[in-house]
Order: C-alpha cells, then sequence, then structure tokens
C-alpha cells in the first residue's frame, strides 16, 4: 500500500502542477520522483501520466532540468531503472543551480541552525528565551504521508527576531517519545514566549498560537506580496524527509518564518539597522 500510495502521490501531484501552472523547482519533481522510484517501480500508466506532466511543465518553462536528467527520469519512471540511475539523478540533484536564495541568510544577517537532534533543538531555543517585545514566529513543513512518529510533519521552522536565530527542527525520523520531548521543549518556551503563525498549526495545537491569518483565503505568499516582498513558494512539496535538505530548501523553509515578521509588522526591515526588541 505504502509503495502505491507513493507513486499515486506523484502521479496526482505533478498532473495538479501542469492544471494550476503552480511554480515549482525542477528540483522538488525530481526528488519526488525519485522518493517514489526507491518503494519500489511505477506502473506504466503512472509512469506515462508523470513523463507527460514532465514535459509539459518542461515546455511551459516552469522547470529547467538538464537533458542528463530528464534521460534519468524517463529511466526513472521505467520498470527497469534501478540503484544506478537512483545515485545518478542524486548527483544531479546536487549540480542545480540555487532558485531560492535570500540576502537575510546570504549575507549572514539571520543564522539558520538545522538539527535533527532533540538536545540541539533544545541548545538552540535556550537562546531564545530572553525577554522581547517580538513572538517567536513558526512554520512548518510536511510529509504528504504519515511518519514513524504518528504525524505528518517533517520540520518545524522557529525564528527568533531578538537573537536573529532560525531554527530549523527536522523532526521526520523521531520516534513518539522524542516527539513529545520536543512538545515538552516547545511549552517551556511558551511560557515565557508568544507564537505567531501564519495559519493553523497542527503540530503546535496544544500551545496558545497567535495566528495572524485573518483572511482565510489569503496565501501567505499573497500577504507577503502585499508588503512588497516576493516569496518563493517553489519548494513546498518537495521532499522534506531527504537525508539532505538542499539549499533552496533551507532558506525557503527559514523564510517562510522570517517572512512571517514582516507579515506583522506591515514591512520589510533594513536587518543592519533594525533593534533586536529585547525588552
Amino acid at each position: 500500500m505504502a509503495q502505491y500510495n507513493a507513486h499515486r502521490h506523484v502521479r496526482g501531484w505533478i498532473q495538479s502542477l501542469v492544471r494550476r501552472d503552480k511554480e515549482v523547482s525542477t528540483a522538488a519533481i525530481a526528488e519526488q520522483i525519485l522518493h517514489a522510484a526507491t518503494h519500489g517501480p511505477f506502473f506504466e500508466n503512472q509512469a506515462r501520466d508523470v513523463w507527460i506532466s514532465w514535459t509539459a511543465l518542461q515546455e511551459r518553462g516552469l522547470i529547467s532540468p538538464s537533458g542528463e536528467m530528464s534521460d534519468i527520469v524517463s529511466r526513472l519512471l521505467t520498470r527497469h531503472s534501478g540503484a544506478e540511475d537512483q545515485r545518478a539523478l542524486r548527483n544531479e540533484l546536487m549540480m542545480l543551480p540555487a532558485e531560492t536564495q535570500y540576502d537575510e541568510f546570504t549575507r549572514s544577517f539571520i543564522r539558520i541552525h538545522i538539527t535533527s537532534n532533540v538536545l540541539n533543538g533544545r541548545n538552540v531555543l535556550a537562546g531564545y528565551k530572553g525577554a522581547s517585545i517580538h513572538p517567536i514566529y513558526i512554520d512548518t513543513e510536511s510529509s504528504p504521508f504519515f511518519l514513524r512518529n504518528g504525524t505528518k510533519t517533517a520540520l518545524l521552522s522557529l525564528f527568533d527576531v531578538r537573537s536573529r536565530q532560525v531554527l530549523l527542527w527536522r523532526i521526520d525520523e523521531m520516534s513518539p517519545a522524542e516527539i513529545e520531548d520536543v512538545k515538552d521543549i516547545l511549552g517551556t518556551l511558551a511560557r515565557t514566549r508568544e507564537f505567531m503563525s501564519y495559519g493553523h498549526e497542527d503540530f503546535f495545537a496544544r500551545f496558545h498560537v497567535r495566528d495572524i491569518q485573518h483572511d482565510k483565503c489569503k496565501s501567505l505568499k499573497n500577504a507577503a506580496a502585499a508588503i512588497g516582498f516576493n516569496l518563493s513558494k517553489k519548494e513546498t512539496c518537495s521532499n522534506w524527509t531527504s537525508n539532505n535538505l538542499r539549499e533552496d530548501q533551507i532558506h525557503y523553509s527559514a523564510m517562510d518564518s522570517v517572512v512571517l515578521h514582516y507579515v506583522h509588522v506591515g514591512h520589510t526591515v533594513d536587518w543592519l539597522n533594525y533593534p533586536d526588541g529585547a525588552k
């Protein structure tokens, strides 16, 4: 069933991208195809539909794979593909140019911490406990399937203006007991700092979270655009359970929590001269 669901998900998702002309990164699509291929071969009708959609996205200029990448994807969509083609596609993914970059991170105005360890995450959040006029901005990235921890949440993104830090806490491989440890740590933080989100976040359901999505039909991308910030959503459905996140994924998930501050205050900020908001 897991194998069938993975392939069915990829087919339905990529077809929806074609129907809606939705922005997406080349890597996000290739990763999802690769992820499904690791569960076994595609059925012939699934492979055909995925390839038609891949070609359509390429013709519309929505993705820009190399000829070699397209050849590898074509082989992965046949029943004769194997581990060698999977390795080849991983190598191609590593060579793709970045599509999602932000000065906030490339110029080191804001530091990103990435961890899949409970203790490391707790240590980073210890630096968030200082008194501040600003909330902790939160966002999550999800898997289309339930993970071993019993949730679909693969990553937590938490931004603290005062310390200029984003924690990307990867929880997709954590056990249920570790997930409870994470929630206990977040609960401790919630005693001294307010959480703020854009839309409901299931993982934070036990905490008080201030939701600033006043118009439930207005996406975060549109809210950011209203204050002059171009927020990329190309990585929304990329594989957040891969062994190593790509730089585009890192910038994407970190910015999803940072941009909440811009939306909250109603403008972008000059981080070189921006007060930290410490009380």
